[in-house]
């Protein structure tokens, strides 16, 4: 069985998604190939093939016909940065307004490009394959699976972004209905989102299938508190730099895609990469999670496998995935986060048994064979 994935521009929560269900399809009997369209980086496989479509949508065709061949495309794969200030685990232009200056009319371009062959180059190229996955979900493909992985399209926290913003989200939401409603499968990452998909697309509750995309990996700098995610609005790292001037403690913050001042209680560390962040999970004394819209949560799960006590708001996304395993606060408030961040301190013993369990059991789900069967059903 032939597969295509779509994978666009994706972030660091996405990419090790991709990376993770990529090596479970390579190790099924029944999987012939895997190719990938998008700028990403994967690790060689013979039955492994990587296409760069960006700027060139015309690409993706053809190389999409182009037999399986023992080595990836040009050599090795396309190594991908997400866009500037896009969400983690967002899709290929859900991210911030595009920046001006003398760049901006090729940043407009390139998105325009990406935009193009989401809807256009996908579909073509989407024919030559047994089965089909797609990260963006913006056109609907024969035996497709729609992974729905943005909460911007759903939260009423987009209702909060600037405007130029909140409209592209409007219309990237519009582009999936199709999709979701023409597809095999629907796979989300939380009930929540599950809710979110059956209300906004009118989906089939049995097409939806809950699959929280739970990672491993593992090994630790010293750091206080510490905070992951991107520089964009809705994840709220201003409240976190708040609570750690109040505590008058040092924050590190680890994710942004563009440059960002420190300050006298925080650092930015930037994009690292997924051995990097997890050695700072290592070496942490808590995690400080701020974000007001998850389709995950992803930090929330990799603090609770290391054994990191977790704050995080009281939001329906962090109930789902922490339970009691976290201590919560009101969101966006930084008197409250400040609170709550002295409570997991006395409860340290309590939350990391919790979390360690509660870690174990998204774990035990087998999420990326249980992905790899939606694929392919």
């Amino acid at each position: 069985m032939r597969v295509g994935i779509d994978a666009g521009r994706l972030g660091r929560g996405g990419s090790a998604i991709l990376e993770a269900l990529v090596e479970a399809l390579l190790a099924r009997k029944n999987v012939e190939s895997v190719t990938v369209f998008g700028q990403v980086s994967l690790r060689h496989h013979p039955r492994l093939r990587v296409v760069p479509m960006f700027g060139t949508p015309s690409a993706g065709e053809r190389f999409a016909r182009a037999p399986i061949a023992g080595e990836p495309i040009a050599g090795e794969p396309i190594a991908g940065e997400p866009i500037a200030g896009e969400p983690i685990a967002g899709g290929p232009i859900a991210g911030g307004p595009i920046a001006g200056g003398p760049n901006a009319g090729a940043a407009i371009a390139g998105r325009l490009d990406t935009l193009r062959w989401a809807i256009q180059g996908w579909a073509e190229a989407a024919q030559d394959f047994d089965r089909v996955l797609s990260f963006s979900g913006f056109a609907a493909a024969p035996n497709q699976t729609v992974f729905v992985h943005n909460a911007l399209y759903y939260d009423a926290v987009a209702d909060t972004l600037p405007i130029g913003l909140r409209l592209r989200l409007q219309v990237l939401r519009e582009l999936t209905h199709d999709a979701v409603l023409q597809a095999n499968n629907v796979v989300v990452q939380s009930e929540v989102m599950r809710d979110h998909v059956r209300q906004a697309h009118g989906v089939d509750a049995h097409k939806i299938v809950t699959i929280p995309a739970v990672l491993q990996d593992g090994h630790g700098p010293a750091v206080d508190l510490l905070w992951v995610g991107n520089e964009v609005p809705f994840k709220d790292f201003s409240t976190a730099i708040e609570a750690a001037k109040i505590l008058g403690r040092h924050l590190t913050l680890i994710g942004n895609t563009v440059p960002m001042p420190d300050g006298a209680f925080h650092s930015w560390l930037g994009d690292l990469d997924r051995s990097q962040v997890f050695s700072h999970y290592r070496g942490a004394k808590m995690l400080v999670m701020t974000s007001l819209a998850e389709s995950l949560g992803l930090p929330l799960v990799e603090a609770m496998q290391v054994g990191l006590p977790v704050v995080a708001p009281d939001l329906s996304y962090s109930r789902e995935l922490g339970g009691e395993a976290v201590e919560y606060f009101e969101p966006g408030n930084a008197k409250a986060l400040v609170a709550a961040i002295l409570r997991a301190e006395t409860r340290r013993d309590t939350l990391l048994d919790l979390g360690t369990k509660r870690a174990s059991q998204l774990e035990a789900d087998l999420p990326f064979e249980r992905l790899g069967d939606v694929i392919l059903s």
